[in-house]
């Protein structure tokens, strides 16, 4: 008898563990839709300029903020000329952010400085011989 309840126990232990996981797992999908929809996908239609005033990556999405306050979002990219080669390592604060309308490149200014990044590509990657 006492054995049927041990497993009667961690039965319900594992139930309860796996309800928690799932309110878990559709609140925190819940917060990133609404997040998503604050910060629209950026896309060869976009076009923007600005400032920079907060980057930082969230399940593989990485969101900027500039200073007159858009809010965008894009995927991974990498340009393996620069160091670091990732975007969201490579954004900092006051640099300056271009989108022209009908490319698939962002270019950041820092100083006098251009950089360009490919939205979605891995670029300048060397190939081994």
């Amino acid at each position: 008898m006492g054995i049927l309840i041990n497993k009667r126990k961690w039965i319900l232990i594992i139930i309860l563990i796996l309800i928690s996981f799932s309110i878990f797992h559709i609140s925190t999908n819940k917060l990133i839709n609404e997040k998503n929809k604050n910060y629209p996908l950026i896309n060869n239609n976009s076009a923007f300029s600005g400032k920079i005033e907060n980057v930082y990556l969230n399940r593989g999405s990485i969101y900027l903020m500039l200073t007159n306050k858009k809010c965008f979002r894009t995927t991974d990219s990498r340009n393996y000329d620069y160091n670091p080669i990732f975007i969201d390592d490579f954004l900092s604060y006051g640099d300056s952010i271009v989108k022209p309308l009908n490319t698939d490149t962002l270019f950041i200014i820092r100083d006098t400085r251009k950089y360009y990044f490919v939205l979605g590509k891995f670029i300048n990657e060397k190939h081994k011989d």
